[in-house]
């Protein structure tokens, strides 16, 4: 960290006698050798079995009451955001209860 402070002090330092790109190119570099950009992969998983389409439409009027209760911000649709997500967790308890017992 400590020299991570310091090249960016030295760049600094050197504002005055830079252009745009040459800063730019200056805290790239630095960016670069201190925080290196890394390649990562994510492996694409498949949804779990119990998350059928009445779980799905159940977590959609959830979200909806969600982006409503934030955008206006009153109790009324916190209530009513409260009330979605309670019954789509009992909808994916239910689905999930009944996947197990199937596969039983």
């Amino acid at each position: 960290m400590d020299t991570f402070t310091s090249d960016i002090d030295t760049s600094l330092k050197q504002i005055e006698c830079m252009t745009y790109m040459a800063l730019k190119d200056n805290i790239k570099d630095i960016l670069d050798k201190h925080a290196a950009e890394r390649e990562i992969s994510v492996k694409p998983r498949k949804p779990a079995p119990w998350i059928t389409p009445a779980v799905k439409a159940a977590k959609q009027k959830q979200r909806q009451a969600e982006r409503q209760w934030r955008k206006l911000g009153t109790q009324v649709h916190s209530d009513i955001y409260i009330h979605h997500r309670k019954n789509t967790k009992s909808i994916v308890v239910a689905e999930k209860r009944q996947y197990l017992n199937d596969e039983c």
